[in-house]
């Protein structure tokens, strides 16, 4: 196979949100950690081991853990990042692939409550009949949102001109030209993970709320949480704290979107991330406590004992009443992971600039003596 059918079978395999082998064929599946009383954090070193663990052998990766059990926060990070190799930080800017999807399912909510869409809206009460023809005119948003729309995971005419950014030039027009064919499931749908979906759910929010999706994840979500560099695009001030994605040991591409941004666009921190993950217990925003409280309200089964609110995946823990709720995300040379467990004060982001880094399972091992 030639670097760029790789390239291409990474993208229509992997693509973004994925957490185990992408030629398994197999949805998300988080960690699962053992349950029982809190106990003391890890030490830097070992942290720090972890993370080259999940690096692998590409000696110009880096990648951040950053750690909240009760009071105490911990981050330490691994390799380095820039032209003067420093230590990537708090601050290490990552793209973060599909948990820009919980961040889009969060807008959803918001649109609920300022009634620019209902709780049965559909994608044809957002979108003109010209455009957007066929049955696909009938899913709800909601169902997007929970990954039960019955759409598959990347559309059938997903053909990218450069296989190494594949989502640069998909356009809405080219998800209508899919939709108008597609043919619902014949019996009720279940849990089928679609990137296709929340992106579409994000452009039927644009075209409800007035602004295009990086607006309205900035002026409805990032700006009042202080999320200052969670963004789409960088600007200059922020470029030198980006870590460049990374594959096969080379620097890679930084992805770039059309409409499928509402599905892994988006760039950040584990700062912001730790932060973004505290808000969805104890939020000072009234109405972003409440569309975060929401996202976890109502769940639905998404294969094996897990299940899934709007946005969030939810785990059980082993031997225990409580869950683990979390996302992942993968881009073309980024990997990344953030979960909390509601009630516990237990959160955990890690962030690596390395198409291979084992995010999820650096998590998994970060978590485990958290939980003893």
């Amino acid at each position: 196979m030639n670097r760029c059918n790789e390239l291409l079978a990474l993208v229509l395999f992997a693509l973004l949100g994925f957490t185990q082998s992408p030629l398994a064929g197999q949805e998300p599946a988080a960690p699962k950690p053992e349950a029982a009383a809190p106990a003391a954090m890890p030490t830097p070193d070992e942290v720090r081991s972890v993370l080259l663990a999940a690096l692998g052998k590409d000696e110009g990766a880096c990648a951040v853990a950053h750690i909240r059990c009760g009071s105490m926060t911990q981050v330490v990070g691994a390799g380095t990042v820039g032209t003067g190799g420093e230590i990537p930080n708090e601050r290490t800017i990552f793209e973060i692939g599909s948990i820009s999807k919980v961040f889009t399912a969060t807008l959803w909510r918001l649109a609920l409550a300022r009634k620019e869409v209902s709780a049965q809206a559909t994608l044809g009460d957002c979108f003109d009949p010209a455009a957007l023809t066929g049955p696909a005119r009938g899913i709800l948003l909601a169902d997007l949102a929970r990954h039960h729309s019955g759409l598959p995971r990347m559309p059938a005419n997903f053909k990218p001109a450069r296989p190494a950014n594949p989502y640069a030039d998909y356009t809405l027009a080219l998800a209508f030209e899919a939709l108008a064919t597609w043919k619902p499931p014949a019996q009720p749908a279940t849990y089928a993970y679609s990137n296709l979906g929340v992106g579409l759910l994000g452009n039927a929010l644009v075209a409800r709320g007035g602004a295009d999706w990086a607006s309205l994840i900035r002026t409805r979500i990032t700006a009042p949480l202080e999320l200052h560099d969670t963004k789409v695009t960088l600007d200059d001030a922020r470029l030198p704290r980006y870590a460049v994605p990374r594959t096969a040991n080379k620097p890679f591409v930084t992805w770039t979107f059309d409409c499928l941004a509402p599905a892994g666009a988006l760039k950040s921190t584990t700062a912001d991330l730790l932060r973004f993950l505290s808000a969805q217990e104890l939020c000072a925003d009234e109405g972003l406590a409440n569309a975060f409280r929401d996202l976890r309200g109502t769940v639905s089964p998404a294969g094996g004992n897990s299940s899934i609110g709007f946005g969030w995946h939810i785990a059980p823990l082993a031997d225990s009443k409580e869950s683990l709720v979390w996302h992942n995300g993968g881009t073309g040379g980024s990997r990344s992971f953030c979960g909390f467990i509601p009630g516990r004060q237990v959160s955990i982001v890690v962030l690596a600039n390395n198409s291979h880094a084992d995010t999820d399972g650096a998590a998994r091992q970060l978590l485990r003596p958290l939980l003893r």
